[in-house]
């Protein structure tokens, strides 16, 4: 594997895809990552996500969260 394919697939084994329809009343995605970091990744007085194990004892690793929205179904469809 070449590095730069090895740099690409790391960085996306540390993401996490959030999948929602989209709705323009919904938040703006930059919102909804906010709280990911807040409350999830790394929250106040609290140990980060990524440095966490899991039941295994490997680290998460998690550190970004990708929303990813796909289109409402239409007559189309």
């Amino acid at each position: 594997m070449e590095l730069l394919e090895k740099k690409k697939w790391i960085k996306s084994n540390k993401q996490i895809f959030f999948h929602l329809q989209y709705h323009p009343e919904d938040p703006p995605a930059r919102d909804i990552q906010k709280l990911w970091t807040d409350l999830v990744a790394e929250p106040t007085g609290e140990r980060p996500l990524h440095e966490m194990k899991n039941m295994d004892g490997h680290r998460v690793g998690f550190n970004n969260l990708v929303v990813a929205y796909s289109r409402p179904l239409n007559l189309r469809n």
